[in-house]
Formats: structure tokens, sequence, C-alpha cells
């Protein structure tokens, strides 16, 4: 059975999946044919159908395993950060349209201003409370998951990371080999070429989500004093 991604392919995912030998979940987005001629519902089938005949379809990952349950949490976790995020740029702009010094945190003068920032310094700080319940969940899932405990033992990456690429990843098992998860990772380039002509490096279909962990914990890592800044330190002498 083949089923485009939506926000109910996953419950369709397991709902059907003891009824057909398999389910494929394939991303629209990579399937070229699905925006080619007319569309509706049936020639969307049909095409479907073709294109699943002809091993062409792009499978987008979905699971039965527990841990799938954990990209929630941290999707939910990823809102309050961006929320949080946003309004404290919006204070800060508040404060530089009147010119004044942030570190006050209520905008005086003005009643107008002051009910703003004061409403706004109150959900900055509910936000704040929110994430660290988050936080306290994270670190109860560390202390019944192995796979956690070992990424927090690598250089760069703490605790919200390594839930992160967990929850990204599920099951490292599913990659074909290392280097279709560092495509996945979008750390790496493929090379382009056809018949004499080279295309050059080409960005990989990849999780955005996970190249920004890795990134991260490269960043974090780096600035640090441990074995990734000693070998970084190591790459910089011998260049």
């Amino acid at each position: 059975m083949t089923i485009e991604e939506t926000t109910t392919a996953q419950w369709l995912y397991v709902e059907l999946k003891d009824y057909v030998d398999k389910i494929l979940i394939c991303e629209p987005f990579q399937n070229k044919l699905l925006n080619s001629g007319a569309k509706n519902d049936k020639i969307d089938s049909v095409k479907l159908c073709t294109l699943l005949r002809n091993g062409s379809l792009k499978e987008v990952y979905h699971t039965t395993d527990e841990l799938y349950k954990l990209r929630k949490l941290v999707s939910v976790y990823e809102d309050f950060v961006n929320a949080s995020v946003r309004l404290k740029n919006q204070r800060s702009s508040m404060f530089l349209s009147e010119g004044k010094d942030q570190k006050e945190k209520i905008l005086t003068g003005n009643t107008i201003n002051k009910f703003i920032t004061q409403k706004q310094n109150l959900s900055i700080d509910h936000f704040a409370l929110m994430r660290k319940e988050f936080e306290l969940i994270f670190k109860k899932i560390e202390k019944e998951n192995l796979t956690i405990q070992r990424l927090v033992r690598i250089s760069g990456i703490a605790i919200k990371l390594a839930v992160m690429i967990l929850a990204i990843v599920i099951d490292a098992n599913r990659f074909e080999n290392k280097y279709k998860y560092y495509a996945y990772t979008g750390l790496v380039k493929h090379f382009k070429k056809s018949g004499d002509r080279d295309y050059g490096k080409r960005n990989a279909s990849h999780s955005r989500r996970l190249k920004r962990c890795y990134k991260i914990a490269a960043n974090a890592a780096i600035i640090g004093k441990n074995d990734i800044r000693e070998y970084y330190e190591h790459l910089l002498q011998s260049n």
C-alpha cells in the first residue's frame, strides 16, 4: 500500500500496518511525476501505482517504535524555544524603537508600551518555565535510554541535542551504510556529473534539523577543551 506523506500518515501507518504486506509512505515533493499534467485523486493514484511498480518512489521513514513518539515531544519543545526567541526579539525591538536599554525590562513613560512589555515578560518567563519542565523529562529519558547515554559522551553533544538526534533518527539501522547516514545529516554533498560535464557538488536530500544539531555540537566542541578541539587544532597545523 502506498500513501503520500501528510499529517495523518503516521496514524494511517499504525492503523493499516497489520492488514498489508508493507506500507510505503512516499515523499510527494520528491516524486516529480505527481506534479506533471492534470491533477486529481484518481490521476495521482495511477501515478503512484506506476512509480511504485517501477521502484521509483522516495520513501519517508515511519515506524511503530515507541521512540517515534519522542518526535512529538521534541517538536513541541522546539516550538516553545522558537516562541520564546520571537518574544525576546519583539521586546528588544520595542526598546530599540524608544532608544532605551532593554536591561530595564519594562518600558516606562508610556502606558501602552509599559503594558506590552509587562505582558511580553510574563510570556517569556512562562516559556522559560515550560522549557525547564521539558528538560527534566529529557533527563529522565536519558536515564532510561542507552543510545542517549552514549551520545552525550561525545564532545559537544549535551542531553538536549542527544534527545533531538535520537528523535529524528529513531533507528540508525534503517540506513544501508554510514555514507547514507552522512547524506541524511546534510554534512556531505553529492557529485553531479553527466557525460563529460561536471556539475560540481550538490546538497543531498537531508534533514535540516539533524544538520543543525551536528553544527551546534561541532561549534560547542571547538570552543571547549576536548578531543575534537585537539583534532581541529591538528588539522589547522597540518594545513
